[in-house]
């Protein structure tokens, strides 16, 4: 009666961890993207002692087709110190299975109008493992009667870590962290910067360090989640 008794648990106890097994867990995206989500930042330059902040809106949705391909593209302005007006350089972004891309690059000026450039790159790759890496493509305004946006050089990000916990204003979190080395803008500078960023699936970026490639350690740049609001 007793090994009947054993056996009887053993069976129980397997259907209900196979049970547990075929739960899925939540489905969230890397950077949630919805009309009102929002994302409230302090930012502080270290090397000279400049503190600011930054609001990050998702302010539309759109149905776009790129390459004969359907896509969903959200458009995000970025606000500076509280300022009502945007800053003029906004991006489209969107998400799918592979994570979460750069669909777009558009500059804004009062005196040559509206310049749109299309790139729908992977830049932040979820899921994903440690070492795992994208190329994306970096941008400079070259200004003029253009008022072009240019490619002008490929960065690599690389997911460094999946658990990391950072610290900030909104709270204490445990990150994926993405990693790349950004080149000067400058010709005349030697050396450009590590730059890390900090993602909480299902609530988006967190914090972004900035750590000059010249001195490790030293930390030029430290962007900290404040406040957010998500509205899906």
């Amino acid at each position: 009666m007793k090994n009947n008794t054993i056996s009887i648990i053993g069976i129980c106890l397997s259907l209900i961890l196979s049970c547990g097994d075929k739960q899925e867990k939540p489905n969230l995206d890397l950077v949630p993207l919805a009309v009102g989500n929002t994302w409230n930042y302090a930012r502080f330059a270290i090397s000279v002692n400049y503190r600011d902040t930054m609001s990050v809106v998702i302010v539309d949705e759109d149905q776009l087709e790129y390459d004969g391909r359907p896509y969903t593209a959200y458009t995000q302005f970025n606000y500076f110190n509280f300022n009502d007006n945007p800053y003029p350089w906004r991006w489209m972004v969107r998400t799918d299975k592979d994570g979460h891309y750069q669909f777009a690059s558009i500059i804004v000026s009062s005196q040559s109008g509206i310049d749109t450039l299309v790139i729908n790159d992977l830049v932040y790759k979820y899921p994903a493992e440690i070492g795992d890496s994208t190329f994306v493509k970096r941008f400079k305004f070259a200004g003029g009667v253009k008022n072009e946006i240019v490619v002008f050089d490929t960065v690599i990000y690389t997911l460094i870590s999946k658990d990391e916990e950072i610290e900030t204003p909104a709270g204490t979190f445990s990150c994926y962290v993405y990693k790349h080395y950004r080149p000067p803008f400058a010709l005349d500078v030697l050396y450009g910067d590590y730059v890390y960023e900090y993602f909480v699936p299902g609530i988006g970026k967190v914090a972004k360090i900035i750590e000059a490639y010249s001195v490790p350690g030293y930390i030029k740049h430290k962007t900290l989640l404040y406040d957010y609001h998500l509205s899906q």
